[in-house]
Protein backbone atom coordinates (compact mmCIF):
# COMPACT_ATOMS: atom_id res chain seq x y z
CA UNK A 1 0.00 0.00 0.00
CA UNK A 2 1.57 3.24 -1.10
CA UNK A 3 1.56 6.36 1.00
CA UNK A 4 0.04 8.24 -1.95
CA UNK A 5 -3.03 5.96 -2.00
CA UNK A 6 -3.41 6.18 1.76
CA UNK A 7 -3.39 9.99 1.63
CA UNK A 8 -5.94 9.98 -1.19
CA UNK A 9 -8.21 7.59 0.78
CA UNK A 10 -7.92 9.70 3.93
CA UNK A 11 -8.78 12.83 1.94
CA UNK A 12 -11.83 11.06 0.46
CA UNK A 13 -13.05 10.03 3.93
CA UNK A 14 -12.51 13.51 5.37
CA UNK A 15 -14.45 14.99 2.44
CA UNK A 16 -17.47 12.77 3.19
CA UNK A 17 -16.49 9.42 1.67
CA UNK A 18 -17.36 6.10 3.27
CA UNK A 19 -15.64 2.76 3.70
CA UNK A 20 -17.27 0.02 1.67
CA UNK A 21 -18.17 -3.34 3.11
CA UNK A 22 -17.40 -5.05 -0.20
CA UNK A 23 -13.70 -5.71 -0.82
CA UNK A 24 -11.84 -4.76 -3.98
CA UNK A 25 -12.62 -7.26 -6.78
CA UNK A 26 -8.96 -7.23 -7.87
CA UNK A 27 -6.96 -7.59 -4.64
CA UNK A 28 -9.63 -7.93 -1.87
CA UNK A 29 -8.39 -4.71 -0.27
CA UNK A 30 -10.39 -2.05 1.56
CA UNK A 31 -12.25 0.43 -0.62
CA UNK A 32 -13.38 4.01 -0.03
CA UNK A 33 -16.33 5.49 -1.92
CA UNK A 34 -17.06 9.13 -2.67
CA UNK A 35 -19.36 10.59 -5.34
CA UNK A 36 -20.05 7.14 -6.80
CA UNK A 37 -16.37 6.27 -7.30
CA UNK A 38 -14.77 3.50 -5.23
CA UNK A 39 -11.00 3.60 -4.74
CA UNK A 40 -9.08 0.58 -3.46
CA UNK A 41 -6.61 1.64 -0.78
CA UNK A 42 -4.38 -1.37 -1.51
CA UNK A 43 -4.02 -1.49 -5.33
CA UNK A 44 -5.45 1.90 -6.35
CA UNK A 45 -7.79 0.48 -8.98
CA UNK A 46 -11.30 1.75 -9.56
CA UNK A 47 -14.06 -0.21 -11.29
CA UNK A 48 -14.77 0.86 -14.88
CA UNK A 49 -18.34 1.86 -14.11
CA UNK A 50 -19.07 4.02 -11.06
CA UNK A 51 -21.05 2.38 -8.27
CA UNK A 52 -24.53 3.64 -7.46
CA UNK A 53 -24.48 6.25 -4.72
CA UNK A 54 -27.59 4.88 -3.00
CA UNK A 55 -27.17 3.96 0.67
CA UNK A 56 -23.69 5.47 0.54
CA UNK A 57 -22.45 2.27 -1.07
CA UNK A 58 -22.66 0.38 2.21
CA UNK A 59 -25.53 -1.93 1.30
CA UNK A 60 -27.16 -2.97 -1.91
CA UNK A 61 -30.72 -4.20 -1.90
CA UNK A 62 -32.43 -6.47 -4.39
CA UNK A 63 -35.12 -4.21 -5.79
CA UNK A 64 -36.39 -6.14 -8.83
CA UNK A 65 -39.98 -7.27 -8.87
CA UNK A 66 -40.38 -11.00 -8.44
CA UNK A 67 -43.08 -13.06 -10.08
CA UNK A 68 -45.72 -14.76 -8.03
CA UNK A 69 -48.94 -14.20 -6.17
CA UNK A 70 -49.10 -10.90 -4.33
CA UNK A 71 -51.40 -10.82 -1.31
CA UNK A 72 -52.20 -7.75 0.70
CA UNK A 73 -50.78 -7.97 4.26
CA UNK A 74 -54.19 -7.07 5.68
CA UNK A 75 -55.60 -10.29 4.23
CA UNK A 76 -52.73 -12.30 5.71
CA UNK A 77 -53.53 -10.89 9.18
CA UNK A 78 -57.33 -11.15 8.86
CA UNK A 79 -57.46 -14.77 7.65
CA UNK A 80 -56.13 -16.49 10.82
CA UNK A 81 -58.08 -14.12 13.06
CA UNK A 82 -61.33 -14.91 11.22
CA UNK A 83 -60.63 -18.66 11.40
CA UNK A 84 -60.16 -18.41 15.17
CA UNK A 85 -63.36 -16.36 15.57
CA UNK A 86 -65.36 -18.80 13.43
CA UNK A 87 -64.02 -21.80 15.37
CA UNK A 88 -64.95 -20.15 18.69
CA UNK A 89 -68.44 -19.36 17.39
CA UNK A 90 -68.94 -22.93 16.17
CA UNK A 91 -67.71 -24.28 19.50
CA UNK A 92 -70.14 -22.05 21.44
CA UNK A 93 -73.09 -22.86 19.21
CA UNK A 94 -72.62 -26.61 19.08
CA UNK A 95 -71.69 -27.44 22.66
CA UNK A 96 -73.63 -30.63 23.63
Amino acid sequence: MSNDLTQKAVKMILDGGTLLSEPCPYCKGVRVMKDGHALCVNCGKEPDAPLPASSAGLLRFFEDETRGVKIDPKIIICMPISIVVISWALELLFIP
